[in-house]
């Protein structure tokens, strides 16, 4: 759990909850969460959060 600590706490209230709501609808459709950073990046990207 640390890193997503130390990750989280460099970023910006508005990019978490964007998060925060992508992870949601990710999880209802079924996706498998990727903990990486590209997937991570990636997922911003395509939000237009990062």
């Amino acid at each position: 759990m640390s890193w997503i600590a130390a990750y989280v706490s460099g970023r910006s209230g508005v990019e978490l909850r964007g998060f925060a709501a992508h992870r949601a609808l990710s999880a209802q459709a079924g996706d498998t969460p990727i903990w990486t950073d590209e997937a991570i990046n990636g997922r911003f990207a395509m939000n237009g959060l990062s």
